[in-house]
């Protein structure tokens, strides 16, 4: 059984990247663009253009505004050698979450997501609920993705 969490009433946001994309909750969404960023933040020096993606992810991570989510991919992806980074650190990210296990602590999604209290997790979460999310970015910049698919 899956749990979710306390607040799910969070919305669905659309990842795409030329021209395909995938739905997901906007809460495994937000985990991801935490870990992406600070996957940006432990390399030595960054391009200004990953930078700006990175801000900008963690601006989106912390809206809080239902189903609009926007990584902006197309704009920040603009060749397959920055399309090579995002997708290397993107499994990174993929690789770490499988190091917690079968659960991430609610205590870690919550500190690191610096999630206000009324929506902190409640519980740990199913890891695979974040892993699925990877996927589906990962088939996403590998350009197997062919039609919209939800994660």
């Amino acid at each position: 059984m899956l749990v979710v969490k306390a607040n799910s009433t969070v919305g669905h946001s659309i990842t795409d990247f030329r021209g395909v994309g995938f739905r997901a909750r906007d809460w495994k969404l937000e985990v991801w663009l935490h870990l992406l960023a600070r996957e940006i933040d432990q390399l030595p020096s960054p391009p200004g253009w990953l930078t700006a993606a990175r801000d900008h992810w963690r601006e989106q991570a912390t809206l809080r505004i239902n189903g609009c989510i926007d990584l902006n991919l197309d704009a920040y992806l603009t060749d397959d050698q920055r399309v090579a980074v995002v997708r290397n650190l993107a499994q990174r990210v993929y690789n770490s979450l499988m190091q917690f296990g079968e659960q991430v602590p609610r205590d870690f999604l919550n500190a690191f997501c610096q999630l206000p209290a009324r929506e902190q997790y409640q519980k740990d979460m199913q890891t695979e609920l974040f892993l699925v999310y990877g996927r589906a970015l990962l088939k996403l910049l590998n350009g197997k993705m062919k039609a919209h698919e939800f994660a």
